[in-house]
C-alpha cells in the first residue's frame, strides 16, 4: 500500500505480516490480529503469523470470509484448521 492510497482486501495481509495496521470495511489487521468482519482469523504468536482455515477445507464461515483467507496465506507462516463454534 503506497503512501496516502487507500487500503484494498488485497493489502491487508501484507499489513498484517509487517506487523502494521491496516483497514477496509469488512478486512482489517492492527498488525497482530487479522479479522474478516468480526472473527479473527489470523495471530502473531512468538513473531509467527497463524491463519485459521475459515474455508470449505477447514471451518466454512461464508464466501468472503473465504477470499480473506486465501488473501492472507501467503503471508501466513503456518495455517491450523479452527474449533467449530
Amino acid at each position: 500500500m503506497r503512501n496516502g492510497t487507500r487500503a484494498t482486501n488485497r493489502d491487508i495481509p501484507e499489513a498484517w505480516a509487517r506487523g502494521t495496521p491496516a483497514r477496509t470495511a469488512t478486512f482489517w489487521t492492527d498488525g497482530d490480529n487479522l479479522w474478516s468482519y468480526d472473527r479473527k482469523i489470523g495471530v502473531t504468536e512468538n513473531g509467527c503469523k497463524v491463519l485459521y482455515e475459515y474455508t470449505a477445507r477447514g471451518v466454512w464461515v461464508s464466501t468472503t470470509t473465504s477470499q480473506h483467507v486465501g488473501y492472507a496465506r501467503p503471508f501466513a507462516n503456518e495455517t491450523r484448521t479452527p474449533e467449530r463454534t
